[in-house]
């Protein structure tokens, strides 16, 4: 989707992805255009690398696609860890518009059940794989535009 996305804009678009499967990055070879860059490593220290790469050449990203850890629903911690850790690693790489998105993120809300009626102790709030992230975008003022199974934020 991304691919067909930088076809339709200007010839300097690039997507940038990493996987940590090289089986899925040999799938999805088969499947893009020649301006997907696909790269099998670890996504943070390939932002890392990524992000100076692109500082060196005096460029930024414009849109930040975070969704390379299975979210577990109830032990969602290290998932959201990652993403959060993926973000910190991009940080140099963004501007104040780029939009930062976060995939298996949706609203959460905590309430209580009497036979009477439903209280919510807290919520909603982003869940899932965003929930750290969310709640830095909060820390930073970021903007939140979006919020159903993905999220998507702007200055950071």
């Amino acid at each position: 989707m991304f691919d067909k996305y930088i076809s339709l804009r200007d010839a300097d678009s690039i997507l940038y992805s990493v996987d940590i499967s090289e089986k899925a990055v040999a799938q999805a070879r088969k499947l893009v255009s020649s301006r997907a860059k696909l790269t099998h490593e670890d996504s943070v220290a390939y932002l890392t690398q990524l992000v100076a790469k692109l500082s060196g050449e005096g460029k930024t990203i414009d849109l930040l696609y975070l969704d390379s850890f299975d979210v577990d629903w109830v032990y969602w911690q290290p998932s959201a860890i990652h993403h959060l850790k993926e973000l910190c690693a991009a940080m140099r790489g963004i501007r104040k518009d780029t939009l930062v998105v976060v995939d298996d993120c949706p609203l959460e809300a905590s309430y209580v059940n009497t036979q009477s009626k439903t209280d919510f102790v807290a919520g909603p709030f982003v869940g899932g794989k965003g929930r750290l992230v969310a709640d830095f975008a909060g820390a930073c003022g970021a903007k939140l535009h979006f919020a159903a199974y993905q999220a998507g934020w702007t200055g950071f």
